[in-house]
């Protein structure tokens, strides 16, 4: 295998045409790419954008769902040394506008009309920037992808090919007060991560590699660890037509999916599809979920419908963090490092040597020496200040080491929750609920739940009495707060617990809730 630290993107989808050539690199309801399509596909792309006055290592906004357009740009990018944004298509306006001037974005490409002219009342400069349609719809008001690849297709211009230090794609964070903040990876850190990925968990080249593309691309499971590990194996990445989880089954079945990735909710969701319409998928040869809280009957579920399946289990960051478990059936939720990671579990408000015996729960944090962590936050010394310390990441999360060496995690040392597989800081969600009229104080919690790993649970105080509908329709149309991020509960409190330093005490109301002392409204 050839040293991460030498290989840039470009280089992976070279070796992928090499050995792949006319066999499919991604598959679509429309039809299907090969690898020499892909490869000349991302040329064109590239050229395209170097015909339109970008230059390498200019920003590109993607924000894109799951579309064979997102693929290829993702290809055209990395082969013409340009740096992808892939963002959240749900995510809030203002965490758009303020990607859009973090990241300083040269190009945007999108897939709805609408949303240059909803920047534009954002305040937000569209002109100075190279505007990208890449929907259905016909529009004449923006550049199309398509014209874009026949100007690229003609042009005589040279491409610099990108060297592993350049940077390749920026991914954005929650951070604690709600803003998104960016890591910058080089191509490096990508190589390392397939790298690493592949030699813990797969999937192997020794079997037909086809993966379900249903993992957002703008995560870095689903865009590292699915797309471009798909690529680097040769395989088939398979964009399903639909979201819904009967259509991603029936794809499973159809296309002979080898490969899943997913939070716990979706595997949830595809088992209870698969077992209600006596559907077995035995082609499925490694299913790996995410490490947010499932339900006690989920693995059982998943060697009945997968069985012939790798059931793995992966912890890891948008900082590149990354530990593994192929163990979910006899021994779930024990963590091993994978490659040249090193983690520790140390005492919170101490040094990096303060290591935890075993047993004893503490904060896992990571070595930033490794190759594939970002050891920074882009323009964001005061976070990165908060999070990098001693040449140590501190991850957030509480966890604590067996004697053997396994780690396992505990919980949150922070107040931010996992919710469908989305972070969501509550922060965030009680700045929104705060501009209400009615409402005289607020806090909000992630409250366990089978589904979707924990629920969004605003407790609110309210100065008269209130329709809680009232308020989701308030949540809903604020621009400042992503849907998912939207409570799902609401609980009507007298006064919400504080410490002396104001600080909501949110055990006190989660226990309150889970004991059935309070009384929920769900939306």
């Amino acid at each position: 295998m050839p040293d991460s630290g030498v290989l840039d993107l470009r280089q992976i989808l070279k070796l992928a045409e090499v050995r792949g050539g006319e066999s499919v690199a991604v598959e679509h309801h429309g039809g299907f790419v090969t690898y020499s399509e892909l490869v000349r596909d991302a040329s064109s792309i590239a050229l395209g954008l170097l015909e339109n006055g970008l230059k390498p290592g200019d920003r590109v906004l993607l924000l894109l769902g799951n579309t064979l357009q997102h693929v290829l740009l993702t290809a055209g990018l990395a082969w013409g040394g340009f740096v992808s944004v892939p963002l959240n298509v749900r995510a809030a306006q203002g965490d758009i506008v303020h990607v859009i001037g973090d990241a300083k974005i040269s190009a945007l490409v999108f897939d709805d009309p609408v949303f240059p002219v909803e920047l534009r009342a954002a305040g937000v400069d569209t002109k100075s920037m190279l505007l990208i349609y890449a929907g259905e719809e016909v529009t004449s008001d923006y550049s199309n992808l398509g014209d874009l690849m026949v100007t690229g297709k003609n042009s005589h211009s040279l491409l610099t090919a990108p060297s592993s230090d350049d940077l390749a794609c920026i991914l954005y964070t929650s951070g604690t007060t709600g803003k998104p903040k960016g890591l910058a990876n080089t191509h490096a850190h990508i190589t390392a991560r397939i790298f690493a990925w592949i030699l813990h968990f797969g999937p192997s080249a020794s079997w037909p590699v086809r993966m379900l593309g249903a993992s957002p691309l703008f995560h870095i499971t689903g865009l590292h660890c699915g797309l471009w590990v798909t690529w680097f194996q040769s395989g088939t990445y398979v964009i399903p037509p639909e979201r819904s989880s009967a259509e991603h089954i029936r794809t499973i079945k159809q296309k002979r999916i080898s490969y899943l990735l997913g939070a716990p909710t979706l595997f949830e969701r595809w088992c209870a599809e698969a077992r209600e319409h006596g559907i077995v998928l035995p082609d499925v040869r490694l299913a790996v979920m995410g490490s947010a809280p499932r339900p006690s009957h989920l693995v059982g579920h998943l060697l009945e419908v997968f069985p012939n399946a790798l059931l793995a289990e992966a912890y890891g960051n948008t900082e590149g963090v990354m530990l593994g478990s192929v163990d979910l059936v006899s021994n779930p939720g024990a963590f091993r490092t994978v490659g040249d990671l090193e983690a520790r579990v140390v005492n919170p408000s101490g040094s990096a040597d303060e290591i935890c015996q075993p047993g004893i729960e503490g904060e896992l944090i990571i070595n930033t020496a490794s190759a594939r962590i970002v050891d920074h936050y882009m323009n964001n010394p005061d976070a990165t200040g908060g999070k990098y310390r001693e040449g140590w990441l501190r991850t957030g999360d509480a966890f604590h080491q067996d004697p053997d060496g396994s780690f396992w995690i505990t919980g949150r040392l922070d107040d931010m929750f996992i919710s469908g597989g989305e972070n969501v800081q509550p922060i965030e969600v009680e700045s929104v609920l705060m501009q209400h009229e009615s409402l005289i104080d607020v806090a909000v919690v992630g409250v366990p739940d089978p589904e979707w790993g924990h629920v969004c649970t605003a407790f609110v105080v309210v100065a008269h009495e209130i329709d809680i509908r009232e308020i989701d329709s308030f949540c809903i149309h604020h621009p400042d707060l992503a849907n998912f991020k939207r409570p799902k509960r609401y609980v009507i409190v007298d006064s919400i617990p504080r410490n002396t330093l104001g600080k909501a005490i949110r055990h006190e109301l989660r226990n309150a809730l889970i004991a059935n002392e309070l009384e929920a409204f769900d939306i």
